[in-house]
């Protein structure tokens, strides 16, 4: 069975958040992430059954977040994400094959069964929703991430860059800025 590389199933990663606000202790993220799946293999297999055997071996995602913080909980594609089982060895994983900088540290959080897409954009795009609770932090905020099928070395996954905006904006909508105009 092919792994989570580039190289095998998918071919693009992308993070776009949509909103973000200060809550209580932290920050609530709201977003999208898209996957660009290798057509070849939507060809082979069809996009339903490439997803369907990608929630039944289950994914994972490697945060790495200042010291300071901490991810208070992930909904990806209405599935609620957990510490993998093996924290330390993925953790490990993540440090030998991308780095920790200092003051920085690596949080794994996994899953597996069905997640709703939020939109499949014929024929090999799949977007998700996706809600983070973080502690702490400022923003503007950089998160470097690391995406994998739960059963793997982070040896072989996808990174990414979440780009943590001030409050972040819906799509399409544009923002129009009032200037009042004195009085004559």
């Amino acid at each position: 069975m092919g792994g989570f590389a580039a190289a095998t199933n998918f071919v693009g990663y992308k993070f776009e958040h949509t909103n973000r606000r200060r809550v209580r202790g932290g920050w609530l993220v709201r977003g999208s992430v898209y996957w660009t799946v290798d057509p070849t293999n939507v060809a082979d297999q069809g996009l339903n059954a490439l997803l369907q055997s990608w929630d039944a071996r289950g994914y994972k995602i490697g945060f790495l977040i200042k010291e300071d913080q901490e991810i208070l909980g992930v909904n990806y594609g209405g599935k609620d994400l957990r510490p993998t089982k093996r924290q330390s060895e993925d953790v490990k994983s993540l440090v030998q094959t991308h780095g920790r900088p200092h003051g920085f540290k690596w949080r794994v959080l996994g899953g597996r069964g069905y997640r709703k897409p939020e939109n499949i954009i014929k024929p090999n795009v799949v977007i998700f929703p996706i809600t983070m609770r973080l502690s702490g932090g400022e923003a503007p905020q950089m998160i470097p991430v690391a995406s994998r099928h739960l059963d793997g070395s982070f040896a072989q996954s996808i990174g990414g860059l979440w780009v943590l905006g001030h409050r972040g904006r819906r799509r399409g909508r544009v923002r129009v800025r009032r200037v009042r105009r004195g009085r004559r």
